[in-house]
């Protein structure tokens, strides 16, 4: 299982795709919320879909996920 920190950069798998935000699977198990207005200015959420990869950073880590 992978160990998650806080500032770390992974790459993750988008797994659904809503109307604002994108849920990530970063693997171990563990995924995450990006909302669209986090992304960088050179990613348009328009061109995402289910199945594509995109870099990520861990910006909180519930409790429940520790």
């Amino acid at each position: 299982m992978r160990v998650l920190d806080e500032g770390q950069v992974l790459t993750g798998t988008i797994v659904q795709k809503d109307k604002d935000e994108v849920l990530v699977d970063v693997g171990g198990k563990s995924e995450g919320v990006l909302p669209f207005r986090e992304l960088s200015l050179a990613v348009d959420p328009r061109l995402l879909h289910v199945g594509d990869t995109l870099e990520v950073m861990v910006h909180r880590i519930d409790a429940l996920a520790r």
